[in-house]
């Protein structure tokens, strides 16, 4: 696709579509499928399902890239919303290290305070209990790391361990 529109890297552009949608899109559309299929087919009733889709469109010197997926953004927060069988998390990298606006105050905490977002349908929130709930709920504020993350997500396979992030 790149090629096809004459750019080495997806970075050089605002916009680059395929077919009519962001290239981004595709991702995000494909992990919205597949989830809506493995629950239409009881695979998700069966088998845990974790997906990783890492979209770098952000990453860029003008900044302006991002704004083009807001509304797909939006709309994939929406789908895993109603999908209560899914606990979904969104998880940004960091900001733009190379711009000026790097160096200022919101640059800054844009660069080394990224986003974590979950959305928690109320059947996962009655799977994962009430100590996991509280736990979510007094870490929701706290500084974590992608060690913390893994550990949380960890946990959900072993009944043994209670807590969703340590408190």
């Amino acid at each position: 696709m790149l090629r096809k529109n004459g750019y080495t890297n997806p970075y050089d552009k605002n916009k680059i579509c395929y077919n009519g949608q962001y290239y981004s899109q595709y991702f995000i559309d494909y992990t919205a499928s597949l989830f809506g299929h493995s629950l239409e087919s009881n695979l998700g009733a069966t088998a845990p399902i974790i997906s990783y889709t890492h979209i770098n469109i952000g990453h860029n010197n003008h900044g302006k890239a991002i704004g083009n997926i807001d509304s797909i953004i939006a709309s994939f927060v929406n789908k895993m919303a109603h999908n209560h069988k899914t606990l979904t998390l969104l998880l940004a990298d960091h900001g733009h290290k190379t711009t000026s606006y790097s160096s200022t105050v919101d640059g800054r905490f844009e660069l080394f305070s990224p986003c974590l977002f979950m959305i928690l349908p109320y059947k996962v929130a009655q799977m994962l209990g009430k100590e996991r709930l509280d736990a979510l709920v007094t870490n929701q504020k706290r500084l974590l790391t992608t060690f913390d993350l893994h550990r949380a997500l960890i946990t959900l396979n072993d009944p043994g361990k209670s807590v969703l992030f340590d408190v």
